[in-house]
């Protein structure tokens, strides 16, 4: 049976005191209000060694346990949840240094978030990827005995107000295990059946197939086999009561592109365009709502697309193809072999 020992409940016992005696609710919603960080009480509750309580000695801390820094932070999230949390990340991403870090990195940073004189940040997430670390785009490279840091984050706690950040890299490029597609094509080798498309930005699903071959709208030969889901591994795909994408004894191509993952907003055109772009290989997949007539879309690109495919998802429509190769004004019929017209 686990117990608490001797010191370990007079650790809890001190900070549910400190909580008690500090920690103001009017205060609490003042700070919340202003947006302002509870600089006062951090700072008293690093004099009293509550901060960095895990920390080796030689880095002012209390050379304890995980397990008594989070019997601390309970007593406080127990009395106000608000100033708890802004003390529990005061020291956000600090344990990465801890852990990883150098001798020199540790003696230098390690103290004054103990004691209360720096805030630490970790810079660890990415649009649109979030909390998906597989996905990380951000890279570090050695140059001339120095790291080179390439990348944006988003989510950056104590962005701005730290005294040094935890930046998650690569250092290596993507490998092709780490791709999961944004847009898939598969057709059918060893047999007749149509092409069929599905990307990420519509989600995948039997209600989301198209066709390039046809006209028809999403979801209407979906019964025939579709793509179920988008991974890391590759991608999953049902056969349903055809031969589209997953019938047994038949050979598939499928072709695979890598856009930006999950869409963002884009209002870079006259009317909002859902995008997943990935800028270095000048790709993109583009959603957005009519009326469109005279309207400008965002594609998400650095510059000018060599070509641009359209198919209305809702209704049967023709896939137009446009690129600069063509007359002014002139299209493609992806789903049928007629001349520019």
């Amino acid at each position: 049976m686990f117990e608490l020992t001797k010191s370990q409940k007079q650790i809890q016992k001190a900070a549910k005191g400190f909580a008690k005696g500090e920690f103001d609710k009017d205060l609490a919603y003042e700070f919340e209000k202003s947006n302002t960080f509870p600089a006062k009480i951090w700072k008293q509750a690093a004099q009293l060694g509550f901060v960095g309580i895990h920390f080796p000695e030689k880095y002012a801390g209390g050379d304890m346990g995980m397990l008594e820094a989070v019997l601390i932070l309970e007593e406080f999230c127990r009395k106000d949840a608000s100033i708890g949390n802004a003390l529990a990340v005061a020291s956000f991403a600090s344990e990465c240094l801890l852990t990883f870090g150098s001798d020199a990195l540790k003696e230098k940073f390690l103290p004054p978030v103990a004691e209360g004189e720096m805030v630490s940040a970790g810079a660890f997430s990415e649009s649109p990827r979030g909390g998906n670390y597989t996905f990380i785009q951000t890279t570090a490279a050695n140059e001339m005995d120095q790291w080179v840091i390439n990348g944006t984050k988003t989510n950056v706690i104590n962005g701005g107000s730290a005294g040094f950040y935890i930046v998650l890299c690569r250092t290596e490029p993507n490998t092709e295990g780490d791709i999961e597609p944004d847009f898939t094509w598969i057709k059918q080798r060893s047999g007749g059946a149509s092409h069929s498309l599905q990307d990420s930005v519509r989600g995948a699903g039997q209600s989301k197939n198209i066709y390039s071959d046809n006209t028809a709208a999403e979801g209407t030969y979906g019964q025939y086999g579709y793509l179920s889901a988008f991974g890391t591994d590759g991608f999953t795909v049902v056969q349903g009561s055809g031969s589209h994408t997953n019938a047994n004894s038949s050979t598939y191509v499928a072709w695979n592109w890598k856009a930006g993952g999950a869409a963002v907003s884009n209002t870079d055109g006259t009317i909002t365009s859902q995008v997943s772009a990935n800028v270095d290989a000048g790709f993109s997949v583009v959603k957005f709502t009519s009326p469109f007539n005279g309207q400008t879309a965002g594609h998400g690109l650095s510059s000018t697309p060599e070509m641009i495919i359209l198919k209305i998802v809702n209704t049967s429509s023709t896939w137009y193809v446009w690129t600069p190769a063509l007359t002014s004004g002139n299209s493609l019929a992806l789903n049928d072999s007629r001349a520019q017209n």
